[in-house]
């Protein structure tokens, strides 16, 4: 089965966590559930985060750890602590200068992405938005 070892691995490592992070609740998804696609994650395998069941985080096709292909338990580590998964984890290779190097940010209210982007609305082909059509039906008549 295609991504069968990468996941392997990532149960590893979260089992290793859960053990660790009592206070995490780490739970695996079928990939078919209703929660993959409410979330629109379509590139598995796939880390996302909760707290306080708001999504804080989501690493479709494992890019924040090193993707599926190169996946580093280091980076997965990271990426959840950076998630607020793991209370009181402290980096072992810290290097003051390597803080914000990444280019990730906080992770966004709306969509939990953890890189700089802007939401834009949906536009017609005509060249009017969604909502500027709404209000030319009236013009019409």
């Amino acid at each position: 089965m295609e991504g069968a070892e990468v996941s392997a691995q990532v149960d590893e490592l979260l089992e290793s966590l859960a053990h660790q992070y009592s206070g995490t609740r780490f739970v695996r998804v079928r990939p078919q559930s209703s929660l993959c696609m409410s979330l629109q994650i379509y590139l598995l395998p796939a880390l996302a985060c909760f707290r306080e069941g708001s999504l804080v985080g989501t690493s479709a096709g494992l890019g924040s750890c090193g993707g599926a292909e190169d996946f580093r338990e280091e980076l997965a580590t990271k990426w959840l602590a950076k998630c607020g998964m793991l209370e009181g984890w402290v980096n072992p290779n810290a290097d003051e200068s390597e803080e914000e190097e990444d280019g990730e940010c906080e992770a966004c209210v709306e969509c939990g992405r953890t890189y700089y982007h802007e939401h834009i609305r949906a536009v017609k082909p005509s060249g009017l938005s969604l909502k500027d059509s709404d209000d030319d039906d009236d013009d019409d008549e």
